[in-house]
């Protein structure tokens, strides 16, 4: 069985990646605070397996509770259709993108730029994508590009590693 660090363990040097080896941890994603100096550096010193994210909308923040039902002061006689429809999208200006999952109670802030980083020059043991609401054709198109070592600029991505 194989156990995976998320981004969001926050692995900022080697010595948490070494660290967490230690304790059983066989691959780890790397924060997406770090540049590509700072990633490079990481790959070459530790004994773990690295990866990196490629693609996707970014978690901001996530919340233990329903926004919806906290905004709305849901009850048994609330007839919001959130009671109906697992999750609801809402739309938070150019910032960001908010999931509210009414079933298991969580609300999740996405940044709206996309990240999206070029793979050819980056050291790391394997990539990864996180879809958000893409059809098949735009992911199939994504990992394409990301295969070819194509990527996106512009105001809608946030980019990495100083890419202009």
């Amino acid at each position: 069985m194989e156990f995976i660090a998320n981004y969001s363990f926050n692995i900022t040097n080697h010595y948490t990646a070494d660290y967490l080896k230690e304790i059983g941890i066989t691959m780890a994603i790397l924060s997406v605070e770090l540049n590509q100096n700072e990633s490079d550096l990481i790959v070459e010193k530790t004994k773990i397996r690295t990866g990196v994210i490629g693609y996707g909308h970014i978690p901001l923040m996530s919340m233990k509770y329903c926004l919806l039902m906290k905004c709305n002061e849901c009850s048994k006689k609330c007839l919001q259709p959130c009671k109906e429809e697992d999750i609801y999208t809402l739309i938070g200006g150019e910032e960001y993108l908010v999931d509210v999952n009414s079933r298991q109670t969580t609300t999740t802030l996405y940044s709206r730029k996309v990240f999206y980083q070029p793979l050819s020059s980056c050291k790391a043991d394997f990539f990864r994508v996180d879809f958000y609401d893409e059809t098949v054709e735009q992911m199939n198109e994504i990992i394409n590009n990301i295969k070819a070592g194509r990527y996106c600029i512009g105001r809608d991505f946030k980019n990495h590693w100083n890419v202009q």
